[in-house]
């Protein structure tokens, strides 16, 4: 974080809680599996900021037959504050099939709010947005719904209020 020094965690649930060390403050983390059978990782962060924003790069985007873990970006995040929340993404050197679903999760049960499909693209242009109400949790994903052609690389973008 910052060039402060780095980190190396292992085992079934490794925790690590750092604060930032100012305004402007860039993390960098990389996930490995030692273990290629479950791909399927849970990061969560928690940060004061005006306009939060988390990316991804070299996420893996293959499509069907493999597991929804190795073709779907799922992320989960509250909104503080009512504005516009973003996603932009794209899985370059590759054509896909992708769904795009954004859900309300704040109340007992879930409300689906949008959905988009992206046929035969290399990304979603232009980005995708939407309007978020302040205090409501919201999960986005994108799903590559595509027959699997290569390994395909996934870069994005999620912002919101």
């Amino acid at each position: 974080m910052d060039g402060g020094s780095h980190a190396c965690l292992t085992g079934a649930t490794p925790e690590l809680s750092e604060p930032s060390s100012g305004s402007n403050s860039l993390w960098t983390v990389t996930l490995v599996s030692a273990d290629a059978s479950t791909p399927t990782v849970d990061v969560a962060f928690t940060w004061p900021a005006d306009q939060p924003s988390v990316s991804i790069s070299n996420g893996r985007f293959q499509g069907s037959p493999n597991p929804d873990s190795l073709r779907t970006l799922t992320a989960t995040f509250k909104a503080r504050a009512t504005g516009p929340l973003s996603l932009d993404a794209a899985w370059p050197h590759a054509t896909a099939d992708a769904k795009l679903t954004l859900i309300d999760i704040s109340g007992a049960s879930e409300a689906a709010l949008d959905s988009k499909f992206y046929a035969g693209a290399a990304s979603i242009t232009p980005a995708y947005t939407h309007t978020a109400a302040a205090e409501h949790t919201y999960r986005i994903a994108i799903y590559n719904e595509g027959t699997d052609v290569a390994l395909t690389d996934l870069a994005a973008t999620i912002g919101f209020p």
